[in-house]
C-alpha cells in the first residue's frame, strides 16, 4: 500500500516493510522527489526493524 499526503518537504520517503507501506511525501518538483528518493534509498540505518515511527 502507498500512502501519500504528507506535506513536509523536508520529509524523505519511508517504507514499514512489515506492514506493507511505502509513505510518500508531496514534493513540489520532480527533481526534489528524485533527492528525497535518493536520500531515502542511501539511508537504510532502520532495515531490520518492524517499528513505526511515531
Amino acid at each position: 500500500m502507498i500512502v501519500a499526503g504528507l506535506s513536509s518537504e523536508d520529509l524523505i520517503p519511508e517504507a514499514w516493510i512489515c506492514q506493507h507501506l511505502f509513505l510518500l511525501p508531496f514534493y513540489s518538483t520532480k527533481e526534489k522527489l528524485k533527492e528525497k528518493l535518493l536520500q531515502a534509498i542511501s539511508s537504510n540505518r532502520g532495515f531490520g526493524k518492524c517499528e513505526p515511527r511515531v
